[in-house]
């Protein structure tokens, strides 16, 4: 029903977009590969752009770029002086931008990379694949593609895109993100501030991150389908579901430490962004995802997701509505205040709902986490140095059921007599058949 809900959603975008009519205070400009169209109309004998960059190029503030379907074997950059611009297919998915990483020499910048200075730019209805070789060379370092969109720029709209890696979709020569914002240094030196609306997009294939917030971005993350599919990707990851609790915190901290952001695979991650919204999506690895490593001369299964939705040093956060399916941690907390995980399902995972490091004051209310290795978990670990751990938190109305190990586990507080963990979080109405402490979560 979701998949169904989420193509008569695009439809209805694709369909109210097509019959907007540009600014007026903007000009249509109209690539075809063939060189003719007319204003509005790919079939038209007018003078077109045989290229999407030659016809940003020529934009200027508040423009429209219309691309007509075909294949265009390039990647675009926006610039600072192009407020305003709006870059769309004629027809939803049939202009597709193809970049190709095969050898060092290959392009690695993003097939669409909204610049420092663009600001209000929106992206919408193109396929975008990178396509890599299927067996990189062993030396083959060079090709390594950080993006298939990122976006510097402030207000942009990335919208109802399609994008995908092809090939070594795990090799050396994938790419990082699906979809960036923020990230790097701008020209005169200080970090990005970017922000942008993240809507209704569906990202394949990527190495490390379907969808990134980086830095201070500001983002709502809406309505996205991510998927780590992977099906013909040889390299295979050991599971936290099999190798316990040490390997997903050993996770976590790559994930937090300056050289290992890219150690392990993410759908959503926020990285200090700026009280991000991320909402009604969907996050899963796929049909045929294992979590353990293949054992020479066993089934070929496709690796899992680390972790689904994850957010760190984040204060503000809303994390809502969204489903995460087959993923070795479904929804990770990592040094978050004052946020909210509200109505999340995360189903067939190795942690459900996981709170971990100076995670605290956070509202963890009405979500389901069903068949796994652990539930709900809140860890009295930090992940650096001293504290106290996730503490202070609330935990109201959860439902955590049918995982082998434990439903619902607090470790934060002083054991009670006869038991081994306490808690320093509030836990309220919750159900679940197996809890530590007793009577965090009880049968309904």
């Amino acid at each position: 029903m979701r998949r169904v809900l989420f193509a008569l959603t695009a439809a209805a975008l694709a369909v109210s977009a097509l019959s907007v009519p540009a600014s007026a205070a903007g000009t249509v400009r109209m690539v075809d590969d063939d060189g003719r169209a007319s204003p509005g109309r790919c079939n038209g004998n007018g003078s077109a752009f045989k290229t999407v960059q030659k016809a940003i190029d020529a934009s200027r503030r508040d423009d429209t770029v219309l691309v007509c379907p075909g294949t265009y074997r390039e990647g675009v950059f926006i610039q600072g002086d192009k407020d305003g611009l709006t870059l769309r297919s004629t027809r939803p998915w049939k202009a597709r931008l193809v970049r190709v990483a095969a050898n060092p020499a290959a392009p690695t910048a993003p097939i669409v990379h909204i610049r420092e200075g663009a600001d209000r730019v929106t992206v919408q209805h193109l396929a975008l694949t990178w396509r890599t070789t299927r067996l990189a060379p062993a030396g083959n370092v060079g090709c390594r593609g950080l993006a298939l969109v990122w976006s510097q720029g402030r207000d942009a709209a990335i919208r109802a895109n399609r994008m995908r890696v092809t090939g070594d979709t795990l090799g050396k020569c994938s790419v990082e993100n699906g979809i960036l914002v923020g990230g790097g240094i701008y020209a005169s030196g200080r970090a990005p501030v970017a922000s942008a609306l993240v809507a209704h997009n569906l990202v394949r294939d990527f190495a490390s991150a379907g969808i990134t917030a980086s830095g201070d971005s500001r983002v709502e993350i809406l309505r996205n389908s991510v998927r780590y599919w992977h099906l013909d990707a040889a390299e295979r990851r050991l599971g936290a579901a099999a190798a316990g609790r040490a390997s997903l915190q050993r996770q976590v901290r790559r994930a937090t430490s300056p050289s290992g952001i890219n150690a392990e695979a993410f759908g959503i991650a926020a990285f200090g962004a700026g009280r991000p919204v991320i909402s009604g999506n969907e996050v899963s690895s796929g049909p045929d995802a294992e979590p353990l490593r293949r054992v020479a001369g066993g089934p070929a299964f496709s690796p899992r997701l680390s972790l689904g939705i994850a957010v760190f040093g984040i204060r503000g956060a809303d994390i809502m509505d969204n489903t995460v399916r087959r993923t070795e941690a479904g929804i990770v907390l990592v040094d978050t205040t004052e946020s909210r995980v509200l109505r999340n399902v995360t189903e067939d995972h190795g942690y459900g709902i996981y709170l971990v490091g100076a995670s605290s004051s956070n509202v963890v209310r009405g979500n389901q986490a069903s068949t796994g290795f652990q539930g709900i978990v809140v860890d009295d670990q930090p992940i650096a140095g001293d504290g106290d751990g996730a503490v202070d938190n609330r935990f109201v109305r959860n439902t955590s059921l049918y995982h082998w190990y434990i439903d619902c586990l607090d470790e934060t507080g002083p054991a009670p007599q006869g038991g081994d963990f306490g808690t320093d979080n509030i836990w309220r109405e919750n159900v679940g058949l197996t809890a530590e402490p007793a009577g965090i979560c009880e049968a309904d």
